[in-house]
């Protein structure tokens, strides 16, 4: 095969066939949902932009979806996901991080999971897509949904679209043919720059064997839109709106809008940060729910400060004998039922050395006392009043009792394991040794609590004798929280486990690891913010000003990148063809100016290297700036 069938699909030179629609929309197939009841059956509680958002990635689109924090990115996101799925499709759900992927609760994984391949030096290492296994998963796959997409290197994306492309022998397709729906906000966190530098590091002279187009350039490091496949992609963008985290805080949301754009300085943000400088324990409303024992999260910008807060507070509680109980997560793997026998303990060795272990929300091990503030990491709803009424208030309406991923609370005590239910000792305790094994696998109710959790054999095992944490929320709500699970599912791999109390310690968390929470009370410090969109990223996460404590907050410190701001606003004006010829730039017109590294990328000449140095030389030949070109000059700027 020829260097020319690797080239990219030059769009500005060749005209576009129109998009044929996917087999999978045209097929007839009785036992399938037609795409209008599955658009009327997810989006029939959506506003008319995130309806948009569906219907697009429905269609077969290439989908951008994006908005100001508290938009409902994730919860379109996965009604997407379910969309596509119930249309038949083969989707995967990616994200750049660990903690990214976790947060979103679709099964996600990490982009460079999916891929097969470590976090990349050099262009080569790409090369390990090829393996059977990972190859044959990018053949099947039919819509990726990349979140975060704002964290996401141009740079990644494009050398992930020309080894798709390669792998599926479709060079003159953006990413093979497969649909993408990608999602976030580059006015949040940003991508991490490069660890190398065109002015300091040297590159490999083009001959020597280790040569290679490398990554991590600093000065190359560029958001998701400066790549060509964004150019050649034609997403459909979808602009959300509408704020619903914050949306009975008007005041608020202008504050945080101006903080997005930069405007410290604002009587927006002015009013914001002398309203939220006094302390919440001193405020109406937030003193009284500090006095029942639940502190406010404090968000720091550094993992160092939160360590330290959160070890600190559980070693000052000085309950039950200053003793914590240790609760050790079990975890397990399950190897998708397509892989063939001979490869099964391959895969699930692999599964078990996999990153969800040290990513996921749920700690290996986590300690607790009495007095131990808490974070609820999974949604728990439950009818309030009547039979299973825990409710402090003793109210006896029928009003739904929210409890959500992020609900804030404190526990007060600890109590065994939930009696049998449909058993004749069913108000009985489990507390004998002789009922060791008589229960395994039973489905158990706690009645008082209205809790339901399903233990199996080895779950049963380590958990029936032990004493769960009961935790007070803001709410009032009392419950017991049991051990649950935690997942995440490798397209064509399997799925690893973990079965684990779904809390965390709440003291103190870092903004990055905040990024797409809503937390009910909390104190930003803002100290050493150092991240482009740090700060709004911290401060948006609060649902409203009256439980929002700020500390340390410097208007020098409030930064985003103009580049940014000028793609929203053509992305509004529909100008972006515009923006993307005359200020994107593309991530590595800064290698055009080093002349060395020029060299390097374009001549390489050893084995898949010269692959790579022929789809940069196509790159630049179909995309090079032109004469009246003045935008990006590289690295992300600020402002």
């Amino acid at each position: 095969m020829t260097n020319t069938a690797f080239r990219l699909n030059n769009v500005n030179k060749r005209k576009r066939k129109a998009r044929p629609l996917p087999d999978w929309i045209s097929r007839e197939d009785t036992k399938r949902k037609t795409l209008q009841d599955v658009s009327t059956d997810l989006t029939s509680d959506l506003d008319s932009l995130q309806k948009r958002a569906v219907n697009a990635a429905l269609s077969g689109a290439n989908v951008f979806v994006t908005g100001v924090a508290g938009t409902g990115k994730s919860r379109v996101t996965q009604r997407i996901v379910t969309a596509c799925q119930q249309a038949g499709r083969q989707v995967a759900v990616a994200a750049p991080t660990g903690v990214a992927a976790v947060n979103l609760d679709l099964d996600a994984q990490t982009i460079h999971s999916l891929a097969g391949i470590p976090v990349p030096q050099k262009a080569r290492d790409f090369g390990n897509m090829f393996s059977p296994n990972t190859s044959k998963k990018w053949r099947k796959l039919q819509t990726l949904v990349i979140d975060e997409i704002g964290m996401v290197t141009a740079e990644f994306i494009d050398w992930l679209d020309v080894h798709v492309r390669r792998i599926r022998r479709a060079p003159l397709e953006v990413f093979g043919g497969i649909q993408l729906i990608l999602v976030g906000d580059f006015c949040q966190l940003g991508p991490i720059p490069g660890s190398l530098s065109l002015r300091k590091s040297k590159p490999y002279h083009p001959s020597n064997p280790s040569a290679d187009c490398f990554m991590n350039l600093q000065e190359c490091t560029a958001y998701a839109f400066q790549s060509v496949l964004w150019r050649e992609a034609k997403f459909v963008h979808v602009h959300l709106r509408k704020v619903y985290r914050q949306q009975s805080d008007q005041a608020f949301i202008r504050a945080l809008q101006d903080l997005r754009e930069s405007k410290a300085d604002s009587a927006n943000v002015k009013h914001l940060i002398q309203q939220c400088q006094t302390p919440l324990q001193n405020r109406p409303g937030a003193s009284e729910t500090i006095a029942s024992g639940i502190r406010p999260t404090v968000l720091y910008c550094t993992n160092r400060n939160v360590d330290e807060e959160n070890r600190r507070a559980l070693l000052s509680l000085k309950s039950q004998g200053s003793l914590a109980k240790v609760f050790k997560a079990i975890d397990s793997v399950q190897v998708d039922d397509e892989v063939p026998e001979s490869s099964r303990g391959v895969f699930r060795e692999s599964l078990l050395r996999n990153k969800f272990f040290d990513h996921c929300q749920a700690a290996p091990t986590l300690e607790l006392k009495v007095g131990a503030q808490v974070m609820l990491l999974q949604n728990v709803s439950e009818d309030r009043g009547g039979k299973y009424s825990t409710s402090r208030s003793g109210s006896n309406n029928n009003s739904k009792q929210q409890l959500v991923n992020g609900s804030r609370g404190v526990v007060i005590r600890f109590q065994l394991v939930p009696v049998v239910r449909d058993n004749k000792h069913t108000e009985e305790r489990l507390m004998d040794p002789y009922d060791r094994d008589k229960f395994a696998g039973r489905r158990f109710d706690e009645l008082k609590f209205g809790t339901t959790v399903e233990f199996d054999q080895r779950a049963w095992t380590v958990f029936k004798f032990v004493k769960f944490p009961v935790v007070r929320f803001l709410n009032n709500e009392e419950r017991i929280i049991l051990p649950s699970e935690f997942k995440r599912s490798l397209f064509r791999q399997g799925t690893c486990l973990r079965k684990q109390l779904p809390l965390r310690l709440a003291w103190a968390m870092t903004v990055h690891k905040s990024q797409g929470s809503t937390l009910d009370l909390v104190l930003v410090d803002l100290k050493g913010c150092f991240a482009t969109g740090q700060s709004y990223v911290a401060l948006s996460r609060a649902k409203s000003m009256d439980g929002l404590e700020i500390r340390n907050f410097d208007a020098k410190q409030v930064c985003s990148d103009p580049l940014v701001k000028a793609f929203y606003e053509a992305m509004d004006q529909d100008t972006m063809d515009d923006f993307l010829a005359t200020q994107a730039g593309l991530w590595w017109y800064p290698i055009l100016d080093s002349p060395e590294w020029n060299k390097m990328f374009s001549q390489a000449s050893h084995s898949v290297a010269k692959q790579n140095s022929s789809q940069f030389r196509q790159w630049v030949k179909d995309y090079k700036p032109g004469p009246d070109y003045n935008g990006w000059k590289g690295k992300l700027g600020r402002s």
